[in-house]
């Protein structure tokens, strides 16, 4: 009796997926990337992919997408900490070498300075973390028809307009 053959596995038609080849031996490299402040599509560029297959590989695939996640984490959390910083003050201390007339250390002189708390940070951050209650601008919605009517205005606020329209 003869003996049947293997079935042959079936390959998909199409160009071969970069993702073993390009992405994944480079996670801990990508996550630095991300740390560090590349944009991603800055990433996709050094790993010679394009920005649509980088995209559709961090939605498939989720090894890389926590990659990316933790490096942007980090990023985050950097952020912040130097957002809370400007926000309370801070007391550094500069440090400035003395040499003597033969280049050598002579001493070392130790200047403290006092940053006071910055007032755009404080807004920031409320406006931001806590907008219900500091939202300095009001949402209004407008309705318009489109078109603009002079007909009801008198001569004098006619002439307001003219002047508030070339900047008088």
């Amino acid at each position: 009796m003869a003996k049947k053959k293997p079935a042959a596995t079936k390959k998909k038609p199409g160009r071969k997926s970069k993702y073993d080849t390009h992405i994944l031996p480079y996670l801990s490299e990508i996550k630095y990337w991300v740390r560090t402040g590349y944009t991603l599509e800055s990433i996709s560029e050094r790993l010679g992919i394009g920005k649509s297959t980088f995209y559709k590989y961090l939605d498939e695939k989720p090894e890389f997408s926590h990659a990316v996640k933790q490096g942007q984490e980090k990023v985050h959390a950097l952020a912040l900490d130097g957002l809370i910083k400007r926000m309370q003050g801070m007391e550094l201390e500069e440090r400035e070498t003395i040499l003597d007339e033969y280049g050598e250390l002579a001493s070392t002189k130790i200047k403290k300075k006092v940053l006071p708390p910055d007032v755009s940070a404080i807004q920031f951050y409320l406006k931001n973390r806590v907008s219900e209650h500091f939202n300095v601008a009001e949402k209004r919605e407008i309705e318009h028809s489109g078109g603009v009517s002079l007909e009801n205005l008198s001569d004098a606020e006619l002439e307001a307009e003219l002047k508030k329209l070339k900047g008088e």
